[in-house]
């Protein structure tokens, strides 16, 4: 079993709060683990924007924060298969039961995810400002600074941190929960030993997820759905985004999803070029050809590179309420890039195709 006091921070690539920090776990117990991500399925969903919307003002939500935004879609729900997991619900707040509760199950080797308002962080995006239930990932907890060790996004979206969460956090989050007639729950996480997952022997999937992503991203027409919202799938998606960009961007104010959007981007390319160094290793692709797509690939991050550092200084301009004449000139060399992007893309795929097995 792993020492999960030296658990590590999962960055090389966004998925969610949940997935990121259960991979934590994975590459606390094997660092070999770490190529868990080249056996997911993957494809890029953007939002339709008409569309029949879940609630009354859900439609502008998602113009000021960013929503519109399309995101890297990983689908890895065979993560669950390596962990057994227990949820427990309290009606009624216990400081000594409950911490006693959660210690003992970081004692015997588990983690914990406990559901948490983020509103009562001490410092943080949320803290004192926004109320925002969220499961945090608890492991381990430190008696001498009164608090629980977490690894958290609260502070930079999309980036996983070390965070000390003093146990009046949990106290003043949980009495507020049950005032509202909410329960207290939180889910005990175990890693299975008895698993049979074994990233050696499962190589080949590797291989068949490559050709999968390939064709999922090159297919048009393609729809998803979640949380009853439609999405359009591949570079399709992507393309329809280039054209609707300006005006997209010209609406948001709150910028924390479109930034961890932007720079899962380059995260994702950066794991195709693992994902290739993975499959030529194997034998799968030749030298020549993994080279080739490498350099392919660290192109198509480097231009997302220049996306993400030109938005974010128009995203300084707007904060300062600087004005230019240059605007929309900037936002249109930035859909430019866009398309740029999805031509080599396209160019990308279209070689792993011919040279994968």
């Amino acid at each position: 079993m792993a020492d999960f006091t030296k658990i590590k921070p999962f960055n090389d690539l966004w998925l969610d709060c949940i997935k990121n920090n259960m991979i934590s776990m994975l590459m606390c117990i094997n660092d070999s683990f770490k190529n868990i991500i080249f056996q997911a399925e993957v494809t890029y969903h953007n939002k339709y924007i008409n569309q029949k919307f879940n609630y009354d003002g859900e439609e502008k939500k998602f113009f000021i924060e960013g929503f519109f935004t399309p995101k890297v879609m990983f689908f890895i729900d065979f993560l669950d298969q390596l962990f057994e997991k227990k949820e427990y619900i309290f009606n009624e707040y216990n400081p000594i039961i409950l911490h006693d509760f959660i210690k003992k199950a970081l004692d015997n080797e588990c983690c914990v995810f406990f559901k948490v308002d983020r509103f009562f962080y001490l410092d943080g995006r949320e803290a004192g400002k926004y109320h925002m239930e969220h499961p945090v990932f608890i492991y381990g907890y430190d008696p001498s600074k009164q608090c629980f060790k977490t690894i958290e996004d609260c502070k930079i979206p999309g980036t996983m941190q070390y965070y000390n969460l003093p146990y009046s956090v949990i106290e003043a989050s949980c009495k507020d929960f049950i005032s509202k007639g909410e329960s207290i729950e939180f889910e005990v996480v175990l890693y299975r030993q008895d698993n049979n997952f074994d990233l050696m022997s499962n190589k080949e999937v590797s291989l068949l997820n490559a050709k999968k992503m390939c064709n999922n991203l090159l297919a048009h027409g393609g729809v998803a759905t979640e949380y009853n919202l439609l999405y359009e799938t591949g570079l399709a998606g992507i393309t329809s985004y280039a054209k609707n960009f300006i005006d997209l961007f010209s609406e948001i104010e709150e910028f924390g999803v479109f930034k961890t959007r932007v720079a899962q981007f380059q995260q994702f390319h950066a794991r195709n070029v693992n994902l290739i160094k993975h499959l030529n290793k194997h034998g799968y692709i030749n030298d020549p050809d993994s080279k080739d797509l490498c350099d392919q690939y660290e192109q198509i991050r480097s231009l997302w590179g220049d996306f993400k550092q030109k938005s974010y200084q128009l995203i300084a301009r707007k904060k300062l309420n600087i004005r230019t004449s240059h605007i929309k000139n900037d936002l249109f060399f930035l859909s430019m890039i866009i398309y740029e992007i999805v031509k080599y893309e396209r160019e990308a795929l279209n070689t792993m195709l011919r040279v994968l097995p």
